[in-house]
C-alpha cells in the first residue's frame, strides 16, 4: 500500500514537472514571437532589411571584427585621426561572445545566414531562454510553487517593458548582461533565504561577468550594496560577492580603465565586509561595543558617496550623469525650454535615450506591473500579522521602489524596474491557502493574457524612429563615391552606421562617457551654429575630415532634443549660422561644395587648399584661352575650376561672359545671377 502511494506521488510530481516545463516552453515561444514580430513588422513596412543605428552600429562592427580576431588595439577609424582603444573605451564582451557563437553555428549548420540576421534571431532567443528560466527558478525559490515561477517568467517575457529593449532590432549589451543578472538574482535570493555561502559565491561570479558585459550593472550593484548596509549578512558571505567583482574590475580592460574597483558599490561592499569583520572581532570588548551600532554602518554608506563622486576616478567618469540627475531634480523632471538654464552636457544628455518618463509612458508600460505590485504590497502588510518580513522581501521592495523612481527620471531604467516589479508577484503567494492560491493563479494568468494582447497591439510602435530608406541611400552613396581613407564628420546618430556599413573613419562617435568626446562634440555644435564658416572648416581641418553629413532641419528645428537647442542660439543667430547656410544658402558657402542630397540628408565636401590653388590655376589658363579667342577651351577650364571650387565669383562672372560671347545668352544670365549670390572671390 505504501509502495503504491509512493509511486502515485512520484507520478503526480513527474506530471507536475512535465506540465510546468511545457508551460514554460509555451511562454518562451510567445515571448520570442513577440520580439521577432516587432522588428519584422518594421522591416516589412520599409521593404528592405533594417540596419543598426547609433551606438549599436558601432558595437556590431566590433562583433563583426571579432569573427576574424581583427579588433585593433587602437582603432584609428573611431574618433579619427587619434583613435580609441576599443577594449578600454567600449565594454566589449557580448559582441565577442556573439561572434564565437556565429562561427560555431556556421560550422555546424553550413548555413549562409548573414551575421546580422543571425544576431536578430539569436540574441532574443538567448535572452528569452536564460531570463525566463532564471525567473522560473526565482519563483520556486521565493514561494516553493512552480505556478508562481511560471507566471513570473510569463509576465516578464510578454510585458511591454520586458520586450521593449530585447527585440534584437539593435545591438545592445544589456541583452547579454540582463539575462545573467537574472541568474545571479536566483542564486542571491536562494542565498538570502537559505543562508548558504556557496550561493553567495556563485551569485558573485555571475554578477561579475554581467558587470563586465554591461557597465550599467553597477546601478543594480549600488542597490545591492545599500541593501547589505540595511540588512548586513556575515562578512564571509559579502566577500563571496565582493571578491569576484573586485577581480573582474581589475582584469577586465574597460572596468580597469574606468577604475571600477573604486566605484560606489565596490567601496560600500568592501567597507561593509571589513566592518563586519571588525564587529565580529570587537564584539566581546565592552569599550568597543558602540562600534556595532547601526549608525556606524549608515555613516559608512553616506561617507562614501562624496568620496566616490568627487575624489575617485570612477566618479569623475560618470559625474555628467549626476549633473543631469541634479538638473532633472531642479526642474522637476521637465526639460526647460530655455537651454541656458542647463549646462551643455545636461542639454545633450537629456535626450530620448535618457529622457524622463511621462505619466502616459508610466501607464503604458507599467499599468499591469504596478497594479500587481500594489496588490502585492497589500498582501505583504496583511501577512505581517502572521509572519515577519524576510530579507528577500525587503530586497525586492527596495529594488522595485528605487528603480521605479529612477525610471521616472531615466526611461532606460525600464529593464530593472520591470524585473523587480515581476518579482513582486511572489507576494501573491504569501497566503498559505489553497483556494486563494488557485484564485491568484487564475487572476494572474488572465493578466498575462491581457498583457500579451496589449504588447502585441503596441508592437508596431516599438521600433526605432529612423528613416531607414534615406539612411540606406546615404550609406550606399558614401560607399560608392568616397575613398576608404576619407574621414567623415557627422552627428553621433549617424557616425555608427557610417563606420559600420560604409567603413569610413568617423570624427564623432556615440559613446558619450569620455570628457574628451563631450568636449569635441561641444566644439562641433559651437562652430556649426556660429556665423564664421572658416571656424567650422578649421574644426574639420583639425581632424582631417573630408566630408560633412548634414541632417535636414538642423538649422530650424528648435525641439528640446535638437542640435539648435544644444547651441542655445536665438532665431537671429540661427539665421546667420553656418548650419543655416548648409540648409538654405549652399551657394554662399566658401569652403564647401554639396555633392549629394536625399530626402533627409545632404553631404558636403570640404574644399582643400590645394584644390583651391588648382582651381585658380585653371582660371588663369582660361584667361589665356580668352586672350587667344578660344572660347570653347575657356568655357571648359572655367567649368572645371567651378566644379572643384564653386565659390570663385570672378570665375563664374567670366564664364557668363564667355557663354555670352559664344551665343549662349540664357545660360550666361544664369551664371551671372548665381555669381551675385557669392560674396567674394
Amino acid at each position: 500500500m505504501k509502495e503504491h502511494l509512493f509511486s502515485s506521488q512520484r507520478l503526480c510530481r513527474g506530471t507536475a514537472i512535465l506540465f510546468s516545463l511545457l508551460f514554460l516552453f509555451a511562454a518562451m515561444i510567445a515571448s520570442y514571437h513577440l520580439r521577432i514580430t516587432i522588428w519584422g513588422q518594421q522591416e516589412k513596412s520599409i521593404g528592405q532589411p533594417l540596419c543598426f543605428t547609433l551606438e549599436s552600429a558601432l558595437l556590431f562592427r566590433y562583433a563583426r571584427l571579432s569573427l576574424t580576431n581583427d579588433i585593433p588595439v587602437i582603432d584609428k577609424k573611431v574618433e579619427y585621426p587619434y583613435g580609441v582603444e576599443p577594449r578600454k573605451f567600449f565594454s566589449l564582451g557580448g559582441d565577442i561572445i556573439l561572434g564565437k557563437a556565429y562561427k560555431m553555428f556556421s560550422k555546424l549548420s553550413h548555413s549562409a545566414v548573414s551575421f546580422e540576421v543571425f544576431h536578430r534571431y539569436a540574441v532574443p532567443f538567448y535572452f528569452v531562454v536564460v531570463s525566463l528560466s532564471a525567473l522560473f527558478f526565482i519563483g520556486i525559490i521565493l514561494t516553493g510553487k512552480k505556478s508562481a515561477g511560471l507566471i513570473m517568467a510569463c509576465m516578464y517575457g510578454i510585458s511591454i517593458p520586458g520586450v521593449l529593449r530585447s527585440t534584437g532590432q539593435e545591438f545592445m549589451r544589456e541583452n547579454f548582461a540582463l539575462a545573467l543578472l537574472f541568474v545571479h538574482s536566483a542564486f542571491l535570493l536562494s542565498a538570502l533565504k537559505n543562508n548558504k555561502k556557496y550561493s553567495y559565491l556563485i551569485s558573485g561570479i555571475v554578477l561579475a561577468v554581467a558587470w563586465a558585459l554591461w557597465d550599467m550593472i553597477h546601478l543594480y550593484m549600488s542597490v545591492l550594496a545599500v541593501f547589505f548596509v540595511i540588512n548586513p549578512p556575515h562578512a564571509k558571505k559579502i566577500a563571496g560577492i565582493v571578491i569576484p567583482c573586485a577581480v573582474i574590475s581589475l582584469v577586465n580592460p574597460y572596468l580597469s580603465y574606468h577604475k571600477g574597483i573604486l566605484s560606489f558599490p565596490m567601496l560600500v561592499m568592501t567597507g561593509l565586509c571589513c566592518y563586519q569583520i571588525l564587529v565580529t572581532r570587537t564584539k566581546k570588548i565592552k569599550k568597543l561595543a558602540w562600534f556595532s551600532y547601526p549608525i556606524i554602518r549608515y555613516s559608512l554608506l553616506f561617507g562614501l558617496v562624496p568620496l566616490c563622486l568627487f575624489i575617485t576616478p570612477y566618479g569623475d567618469a560618470y559625474n555628467h550623469f549626476w549633473e543631469l540627475l541634479c538638473a532633472k531634480i531642479r526642474f522637476l523632471n521637465c526639460k526647460p525650454l530655455n537651454p541656458e538654464y542647463l549646462t551643455f552636457d545636461a542639454r545633450v544628455l537629456w535626450t530620448p535615450a535618457l529622457h524622463s518618463a511621462s505619466f502616459e509612458q508610466l501607464c503604458t508600460y507599467f499599468c499591469c506591473i504596478i497594479s500587481i505590485a500594489v496588490v502585492s504590497i497589500g498582501f505583504l502588510f496583511y501577512c505581517r500579522k502572521y509572519a515577519k518580513l524576510f530579507p528577500t522581501d525587503i530586497f525586492i521592495i527596495f529594488g522595485f521602489i528605487f528603480f521605479l523612481i529612477l525610471y521616472i527620471f531615466f526611461v532606460r531604467m525600464v529593464v530593472f524596474a520591470a524585473f523587480f516589479g515581476v518579482l513582486m508577484i511572489s507576494f501573491w503567494f504569501k497566503l498559505y491557502n489553497k483556494l486563494w492560491n488557485i484564485c491568484a493563479v487564475c487572476i494572474l494568468l488572465l493578466l498575462c493574457c491581457g498583457e500579451y494582447s496589449r504588447t502585441y497591439s503596441y508592437s508596431s510602435c516599438m521600433g526605432r524612429n529612423v528613416d531607414y530608406a534615406s539612411l540606406r541611400y546615404l550609406l550606399k552613396w558614401i560607399q560608392e563615391n568616397t575613398q576608404q581613407e576619407d574621414a567623415i564628420l557627422a552627428s553621433f546618430e549617424l557616425s555608427g552606421p557610417i563606420i559600420n556599413y560604409a567603413g569610413r573613419p568617423i570624427i564623432l562617435q556615440p559613446k558619450f562617457e569620455a570628457k574628451s568626446t563631450r568636449n569635441k562634440y561641444q566644439r562641433f555644435i559651437e562652430t556649426l551654429f556660429e556665423d564664421s564658416e572658416d571656424r567650422f572648416a578649421g574644426f574639420m581641418t583639425a581632424y582631417d575630415a573630408r566630408y560633412f553629413v548634414f541632417q535636414k532641419g538642423t538649422s530650424w528645428n528648435k525641439s528640446i532634443y535638437a542640435p539648435a537647442y544644444f547651441s542655445a542660439k536665438n532665431d537671429e543667430e540661427l539665421h546667420k549660422s553656418v548650419a543655416y547656410r548648409f540648409e538654405r544658402r549652399q551657394k554662399e558657402l566658401m569652403n564647401f561644395v554639396q555633392v549629394y542630397e536625399n530626402g533627409r540628408y545632404k553631404v558636403f565636401r570640404r574644399i582643400l587648399s590645394e584644390e583651391k590653388e588648382y582651381a585658380k590655376h585653371r582660371c588663369e589658363k582660361a584667361e589665356e584661352a580668352i586672350a587667344n579667342a578660344d572660347y570653347g577651351e575657356a568655357e571648359r577650364l572655367y567649368r572645371e575650376a567651378l566644379a572643384i571650387y564653386p565659390a570663385l565669383r570672378k570665375a563664374r562672372m567670366k564664364l557668363g561672359t564667355v557663354l555670352w560671347l559664344s551665343g549662349k545668352t540664357d545660360e550666361a544670365r544664369l551664371q551671372w545671377n548665381t555669381a551675385k549670390t557669392i560674396s567674394s572671390l
